[in-house]
């Protein structure tokens, strides 16, 4: 195989990481056996602890298994593989994996009357005003994704302004929220939501993939609940366990 020196700068592992990405995808089944971290060093031109950064990551990640007296063996079927949660919690950083142009639309923002989601999720809310808010992500024009968030008021260092606009959620909870949330606990079920499969285009009765999330700061206190909606024939979600 042709050599594919990296080049000196800040972000060594990662391109060794794309390299491999590259060279795994072509391999085939039954032929999938990565060189050693020393012959990669030298093919690459790096040390073995960039080498070894990288396949961390790719093994992390389910691309490459290392086995006892057979090393390194990848797996190109995994690239196969689209929209994998256990990969990408986001779901904009995902969609954008599979369509070229994805927005995010914000609504129905403020202090709700009645908490909504009470009961979908194992963690309570204390006494309080709740924060709601909407997020509908559309695919190439085409609404894909809808979803509610409820928070408690306090968690807030500034209530956001019915007309605000972020892209994410990290970008959300850095610039509102009083610690940034760290992780969602989700909990995948199906559903009925007549309102979000007519935003879809679908039937009302036709059942839906449902995300229940709790979401939780960086020191690990529960801090607010969503529920989201996948449309049943444009996003299907993955995930890849290993043995």
């Amino acid at each position: 195989m042709a050599s594919h020196k990296i080049k000196r700068g800040k972000t060594l592992s990662e391109q060794a990481y794309k390299l491999l990405c590259q060279r795994i995808r072509t391999m085939q089944p039954g032929d999938n056996r990565l060189p050693s971290e020393e012959e990669l060093s030298r093919e690459y031109g790096v040390s073995r602890a960039i080498i070894r950064e990288a396949c961390n990551q790719l093994t992390a990640e389910g691309y490459v298994s290392k086995t006892p007296g057979r090393g390194m063996l990848a797996h190109p079927s995994a690239f196969a593989m689209k929209n994998r949660i256990d990969r990408i919690s986001d779901f904009r950083r995902l969609l954008t994996q599979n369509f070229e142009h994805v927005t995010l639309e914000i609504s129905r923002v403020g202090i709700l009357q009645t908490p909504r989601m009470v009961g979908a999720h194992p963690w309570k809310y204390e006494d309080g005003e709740i924060f709601g808010m909407d997020w509908t992500y559309l695919a190439n024009g085409k609404r894909v994704i809808h979803g509610s968030f409820e928070l408690p008021v306090s968690v807030f260092s500034a209530l956001p302004p019915a007309d605000f606009y972020v892209r994410d959620l990290p970008e959300f909870s850095r610039r509102y929220l009083k610690a940034p949330i760290s992780y969602c606990a989700m909990y995948i079920k199906c559903g009925f939501s007549p309102e979000t499969a007519q935003m879809f285009g679908v039937e009302e009765t036709r059942p839906l993939q449902c995300w229940d999330e709790t979401l939780f700061d960086v020191e690990d206190h529960p801090i607010g609940y969503s529920t989201f909606y996948l449309h049943p024939d444009e996003v299907v979600m993955s995930v890849l366990t290993k043995f």
